[in-house]
């Protein structure tokens, strides 16, 4: 999991992303095309637009207000058509910072799978790594709060003794205790059977 963070979450958070893109929700053209790149930065995931065959006079207007508003956001090229129209490509930056929110709950999720017992996930990934991934999901915990993490061993809480997994119990000093055993049967004496004295003659 920890590869999973350090290669597809990454280390950018939405509060970058809301940073750079204060500017653009200044953007407020009214027109048709100013509207659907406005929209498209900033609700949607997706890394590039094209909006072709626009005409020159539109493309111009698109990338005069793209240079005043979001020049740190995006890059802008002229598709040579004719009628021109033009490609908008978000900055590696803004795209994975957008990225970041779906994949944040992306693994919770997958953190949620390895266990829903927080206690569980401490002792799996151990405390230096479990601090490393609620950092890097910027969350405080995965499932609830742990109450004492330090106070965790490395046995897995609420995991059975092995003398209950076996069922058998222990004694006072911690063995199994051995089952009673039945009495031994006496051989009853009858009062009124005869000695005989085998030393006469």
């Amino acid at each position: 999991m920890l590869t999973w963070i350090s290669q597809v979450l990454g280390a950018m958070r939405p509060a970058d992303a809301a940073q750079q893109l204060a500017a653009v929700r200044s953007f407020r053209c009214p027109c048709n095309n100013c509207t659907t790149v406005i929209r498209w930065l900033t609700t949607s995931n997706e890394r590039s637009t094209t909006i072709n065959r626009i005409g020159a006079p539109n493309v111009r207007h698109l990338e005069a207000n793209l240079r005043q508003y979001a020049r740190n956001v995006v890059t802008s090229s002229v598709i040579r058509t004719s009628p021109q129209g033009i490609q908008i490509v978000k900055t590696d930056a803004i795209w994975k910072a957008q990225l970041w929110a779906g994949n944040q709950a992306i693994g919770i999720s997958a953190a949620r799978a390895i266990s829903t017992n927080e206690s569980v996930l401490f002792a799996i990934f151990g405390e230096r790594d479990y601090r490393a991934v609620l950092r890097a999901l910027n969350v405080a915990y995965i499932n609830t709060p742990l109450p004492n993490p330090a106070a965790l061993g490395p046995a897995v809480a609420g995991r059975p003794s092995q003398a209950t997994a076996s069922g058998s119990n222990p004694g006072p000093s911690g063995a199994p205790a051995t089952s009673a055993q039945p009495p031994t049967k006496r051989r009853r004496v009858e009062d009124d059977v005869q000695i005989i004295d085998l030393t006469s003659d």
